[in-house]
């Protein structure tokens, strides 16, 4: 029952780890998104202008 406990503690320390580490690459992603499209926008637009 022990050891049990154990891996359910390491599991969860693991689940812990790869939920922050998710969160903060789903934050940067939607922080970097808008910013490419807005780059993607600004180069169409002067690829129009020329």
């Amino acid at each position: 029952m022990k050891k049990q406990h154990k891996n359910i503690k390491i599991f969860l320390t693991f689940l812990a780890l790869f939920s922050v580490s998710f969160t903060s690459s789903l934050s940067l992603l939607s922080f970097q998104l808008p910013v490419a499209i807005a780059q993607n926008n600004t180069k169409a637009e002067a690829d129009k202008l020329r």
